[in-house]
């Protein structure tokens, strides 16, 4: 019982590696990173805007 679930753990890393590449996998988190940033940049940029409307 014990070495067939070694096996398949071990194949089950692989497989995933096989499906999903690397390059898929940094370009998603690419993705999230740029949206991130986007985001906070818009903070930001509202922050500073309400800032300059109070003053």
């Amino acid at each position: 019982m014990t070495h067939p679930a070694r096996h398949h753990r071990a194949q089950r890393p692989r497989r995933t590696a096989a499906t999903w590449p690397p390059t898929r996998a940094r370009r998603d988190r690419l993705v999230v990173a740029l949206a991130l940033t986007a985001a906070a940049l818009c903070v930001l940029a509202v922050a500073l805007l309400a800032a300059g409307a109070a003053a």
